[in-house]
């Protein structure tokens, strides 16, 4: 009978996730997967495919999806995790956490005939849809997912503008995306639903962006009509220089994305302090944005919008240094 060291050691031989028939095969029988089940040493993550129960009980909810859509794919290798799914795969930002049930794609060819579907079966969403060889990805875990490009335009076809944003940034920032190929790439898809959305997110989808709040900050100051602010730019004050997430240099106002951990002691908060007073010298309205204000967002505008015209009234103005290639 396999032991739990057996049994972790042939789960993480295979990727994470191991068939009955690959359990089979490595001479565990099944009667000794039947014990491993009953004791916990084994999850079944789908019917006939395992992970230990301690991978299982530490996973986060982005690990466990990710051996979901394996689990998925020992069973059948033809799918390919897509849409949100294929976004936490290739762990970028999603709105609210991987979903509930892996969302795959099964290629059809153009001689298919027909058009693309989707239907729920064996604890997954299935669809099928027109893949080119250039949009499959095999990553080294052995699962298969929608290329990064092809991530970020079939999401941004169904979700939140702003959220779609910053996937689309991530994935530049994560994957090298050239902005440019995401553009051309947005522009050579069929007309579909969501089109004109998906556009919109790889007109603006821009490198050098560091954290999701970036572009959600930055999505609502540019659906607003107002110039848009470009991304870690460097700032020189009496001070020394500094460089902040996001400058509107028309208007002379610097956005912060302000994440739970950006200032850990009250040593951070007094040294932010001190570069937010000599950036104010300098002739800069600086304004902090938060996963609070995602959330209320016209109130955040208005306070955006009201820094705008306290800059206009400013008299003087700071250089600004080019982004550090380093």
């Amino acid at each position: 009978m396999a032991g739990g060291e057996q049994m972790d050691a042939l789960v993480r031989r295979h990727g994470g996730v191991v068939s009955r028939a690959e359990a089979a095969a490595a001479g565990v029988s099944r009667h000794a997967v039947q014990w491993g089940l009953k004791t916990g040493v084994l999850h079944a993550v789908r019917r006939g495919v395992y992970t230990t129960g301690p991978i299982w009980r530490r996973a986060t909810p982005r690990l466990r999806h990710r051996l979901e859509v394996l689990a998925q794919q020992r069973v059948h290798p033809q799918l390919v995790a897509c849409s949100t799914s294929a976004a936490v795969v290739l762990r970028l930002p999603t709105p609210q956490g991987p979903p509930a049930q892996p969302q795959l794609t099964a290629a059809r060819s153009p001689g298919d005939g027909g058009r693309g579907g989707r239907g729920r079966r064996g604890g997954q969403v299935a669809r099928r849809a027109l893949l080119t060889d250039a949009e499959v990805w095999t990553l080294r875990s052995g699962i298969r997912v929608t290329s990064a490009v092809r991530t970020v335009l079939d999401c941004a076809r169904v979700w939140d503008r702003l959220w779609a944003l910053a996937l689309a940034d991530a994935a530049i920032s994560t994957w090298g995306i050239d902005p440019a190929e995401l553009v051309q790439a947005a522009r050579a898809r069929a007309p579909v639903p969501g089109r004109r959305k998906m556009q919109w997110v790889a007109d603006h989808a821009r490198a050098r962006v560091e954290s999701p709040l970036e572009s959600l900050a930055r999505g609502i100051v540019v659906l607003a009509e107002l110039p848009e602010p470009r991304p870690q730019v460097w700032i020189r004050t009496r001070a020394g220089s500094f460089r902040v997430d996001l400058l509107d240099d028309t208007n002379k106002v610097i956005i912060e994305a302000d994440g739970k951990i950006k200032y850990a002691t009250a040593e951070d908060v007094w040294r932010e302090k001190l570069r937010e007073d000599a950036l104010r010298d300098a002739g800069y309205e600086v304004v902090r944005f938060t996963h609070a204000d995602y959330h209320r967002q016209p109130e955040w505008l208005a306070t955006y919008r009201r820094a705008v015209r306290r800059s206009r009234r400013r008299p003087g103005s700071a250089p600004v240094e080019p982004v550090d290639p380093g």
